[in-house]
């Protein structure tokens, strides 16, 4: 009976234990795949766009409405363009009139600069001929001359041996006197037409590289400025017809209408603001109350609030210098601000957030969450 009795107290104990164990391994299988309780609250936050234009105008058009959902490139708003729409008409007029005296001007001086060169082609031309010419008949006169001269040598002996009669001697005495004549003013006026020759020549040349250091560039660079200034004029006409179309920068919501058709918009006033639709950043923030922040670098967990609890792992990137009043959401009282620093978290990107959501942010298990608690 007392054998029966210890073992019963031995086998009780055993199991026991055997239970604080499994408790306790239980306990530790929980708390290592459990996150730490949350320490702050982040928020996805996305960026506002109040879309404005840069000048002046009359709203004629708005192309979407509040709560509407708006894709990069998409039209939100137009402007009137019929005044702008007449100056770029008027400009496009005058540019092309300035491109016609371009071309007018520069054909006149190509067709001018045609002439002007034959002229002096022709002229040089002219004078080598003229030069070519008076060679030949110095060379014919001076044969001639020679040719005479024998002639006149072998009439005269015929003459003295009285085999003729001197008429004809006359005669030949008499050209012969014309031809020495003609031959010796021959050299001047050859001389007198190689001058001018080379003074042809040198005008052909001198004509030549003042055209080759760009006197049509220079006539035509005063009307090719007036093409480039009325042509940036144009240019700059257009892109305020562009500049009076107003689109989203980004896939977005339009979250409030600020102006409606027929209002007078200043440069800088909102037509729109828009929402981005996929938030860019995670704000968590800590309570003053609380402690300290996690330090950046720390390994965090951010949970949803919704009922499927999804979970994205992440990392504090950067802190807060200050300290800063949280927003009103997160107040524990309405009537009493709430202050403390935030932190930035970093989740990778298939994290798919809805602006404004709220988020639970905790250090990873075994992640030392480094709060100062407070009393």
């Amino acid at each position: 009976m007392r054998i029966s009795m210890a073992w019963d107290r031995r086998l009780r104990a055993i199991f026991g234990v055997t239970v604080w164990l499994a408790a306790a391994g239980g306990a530790w299988m929980l708390y290592k795949a459990e996150p730490a309780p949350p320490v702050a609250v982040a928020i996805a936050e996305s960026r506002e766009h109040r879309v404005s234009p840069v000048r002046l105008g009359r709203l004629v058009a708005l192309e979407v409405t509040e709560g509407q959902r708006v894709s990069p490139g998409q039209v939100i708003a137009r402007f009137e363009t019929d005044t702008v729409r007449q100056e770029v008409s008027v400009a496009r007029a005058q540019l092309q009139q300035a491109a016609s005296a371009v071309r007018a001007t520069g054909g006149a001086f190509d067709s001018e600069v045609l002439q002007v060169g034959r002229n002096f082609r022709e002229e040089v031309e002219a004078a080598e001929v003229e030069l070519g010419a008076a060679r030949s008949a110095f060379a014919r006169d001076q044969a001639e001359f020679a040719k005479l001269a024998a002639d006149l040598k072998r009439e005269n002996d015929l003459v003295n041996r009285g085999l003729t009669k001197s008429d004809r001697l006359l005669m030949m005495e008499q050209r012969r006197a014309g031809l020495d004549a003609t031959v010796k003013t021959w050299p001047a006026r050859i001389a007198a037409l190689e001058i001018r020759a080379r003074a042809a020549s040198q005008r052909l040349g001198a004509w030549e590289n003042s055209r080759a250091q760009g006197s049509r560039d220079t006539q035509l660079q005063p009307l090719e400025a007036t093409v480039r200034a009325r042509s940036e004029s144009v240019h700059l006409l257009e892109s305020r017809i562009d500049q009076s179309v107003l689109r989203a920068g980004a896939n977005a919501w339009v979250s409030l209408v600020h102006a409606r058709p027929g209002d007078v918009v200043k440069p800088g006033d909102p037509v729109v603001t828009l929402v981005e639709a996929l938030p860019r950043q995670v704000l968590a923030y800590i309570d003053e109350r609380r402690g300290a922040p996690l330090p950046a670098g720390t390994r965090v967990v951010a949970t949803r609030r919704d009922a499927d609890r999804k979970q994205w792992e992440g990392f504090v990137s950067a802190v807060a210098a200050d300290v800063t009043e949280l927003p009103k959401r997160l107040w524990m009282n309405p009537a009493f601000p709430a202050w403390g620093r935030a932190m930035y978290i970093t989740l990778p990107p298939e994290a798919s957030l809805s602006p404004g959501e709220l988020l639970d942010v905790s250090p990873l298990p075994g992640t030392a969450p480094s709060l100062a608690r407070t009393q």
